[in-house]
């Protein structure tokens, strides 16, 4: 086995592992005090920040493998990263409070036309 495969099978038995350990604490009162004094809002925020990130990056190998087609990986990774973003554009466009008021959503949208303005575009292609 290669060494990212490895590391995969790796990580997949730390994280089983670890699912089970805190199943085992979740479900028991004297841990609980245990749990609140060693985890922090911090330490799981990070955590589950990585895991996003990872399942991002793992999803499209998902999919080019199920496709049969292994050697479309990047094309995988570019429908998918798409996808999320029709999905983040439809969710904004249904809030309206937002659309109007809030700076950063603003400030994303506004990126984003001049992203994707065609004849922006085409001046950085030349």
């Amino acid at each position: 086995m290669n060494d990212l495969a490895q590391d995969i099978s790796n990580l997949s038995a730390a994280l089983n592992q670890l699912c089970k350990t805190l199943e085992s604490k979740a479900g028991t009162p004297i841990t609980d005090s245990e749990l609140a004094g060693s985890l922090t809002f911090d330490l799981l925020d990070t955590f589950k920040n990585s895991l996003d990130h990872a399942r991002h990056m793992v999803w499209p190998y998902v999919i080019a493998l199920q496709q049969g087609s292994p050697e479309n990986v990047d094309f995988a990774l570019q429908q998918y990263r798409m996808q999320r973003v029709r999905e983040m554009l439809a969710t904004i466009r249904k809030d309206e409070e937002a659309l109007k008021s809030d700076a950063k959503t603003l400030l994303f949208l506004a990126e984003m036309h001049r992203m994707t303005n065609v004849r922006d575009l085409q001046k950085d292609i030349q």
